[in-house]
């Protein structure tokens, strides 16, 4: 790391550590200082960096990570949905400006290669320590004004569409409010749940999907995310399951099909498999 600029909030972020007796934050000074000798104090700086950015825009992730602990026998597993959806949007999103986490981590971390550099366990280490860090110093969240969406809403703008949210309502307790893909739900409350619809074919600009049910699938916020870059593919029938592909990861076994209770659009389904292979074969020339 020298003659390199450490960001003032690393430095924070180090103290902070030094202050903490748990096993995490003591593997975190150490290899911060190179006490070691592993010399991978700037996979760790690279790797923080990448994880405040990351948890910052993902704070289901966070409070997930947070409710693991820091003990070194409570991992988390990077093949959870709770982080490797949420991870590979992020990487698809700012891949260019956390490109050397290519380098560093290996491909289920979003890198080039199985072993990736060395930097998996250092980024580990960051990530969990940056959730309990950023929950401990950010300041205290402003008081968000309640609004309430109207029952339709019409784009006047280059298409009409109506988005009909009774039907979208029926939808999501058709599935109990669980993602399609991995059957997880947010719990609001008492008898509360958050879901969220996705249409296959986006509606309006370039893709001109339809606003009806046969186009929509019921996602958690992470599968979304994934789905509205077109990271999925969704393949053949399993009965009322279908099969799905992800362009960057290695899916887990609890993600590896879509459940299916109502009627989806063949052609819809084929426009996002056509999306997918065209992102693919422009990462493959890349």
């Amino acid at each position: 790391m020298a003659g390199k600029t450490i960001q003032p909030e690393y430095q924070e972020f180090l103290e902070w550590c030094r202050r903490r007796a748990d096993a995490v934050s003591r593997k975190a000074v150490v290899i911060a200082e190179n006490v070691d000798n592993s010399n991978r104090t700037g996979h760790l700086y690279r790797g923080y960096l990448a994880a405040v950015h990351f948890l910052r825009e993902n704070p289901n992730v966070q409070a997930w990570l947070r409710g693991l602990g820091l003990s070194e026998q409570q991992p988390f597993d990077h093949r959870s949905p709770y982080f490797a959806a949420a991870w590979s949007a992020f990487i698809a999103r700012h891949g260019a400006k956390h490109a050397i986490l290519k380098h560093i981590l290996p491909e289920r971390y979003g890198g080039l290669t199985k072993t990736g550099g060395g930097g998996a366990y250092p980024f580990q280490v960051a990530l969990r320590l940056a959730a309990e860090f950023l929950a401990q110093t950010a300041p205290e969240a402003p008081q968000r004004l309640a609004v309430k969406i109207p029952a339709k809403y019409r784009m006047v703008r280059r298409r009409n569409f109506d988005r009909d949210y009774p039907a979208l309502d029926e939808l999501k307790a058709l599935y109990e409010h669980r993602c399609q893909v991995c059957q997880q739900r947010l719990e609001l409350g008492r008898e509360k749940y958050y879901c969220e619809a996705h249409h296959l074919r986006p509606l309006g600009r370039e893709h001109r999907g339809p606003a009806d049910t046969s186009n929509v699938v019921v996602l958690c916020p992470n599968h979304h995310a994934e789905f509205d870059f077109f990271l999925f593919a969704i393949l053949d029938y399993d009965g009322t399951k279908r099969k799905l592909e992800h362009m960057m990861r290695e899916l887990a076994a609890g993600e590896r099909e879509l459940l299916v209770r109502h009627t989806i659009a063949p052609e819809h389904i084929d426009y996002v498999t056509e999306q997918f292979l065209a992102r693919l074969d422009l990462q493959k020339e890349s």
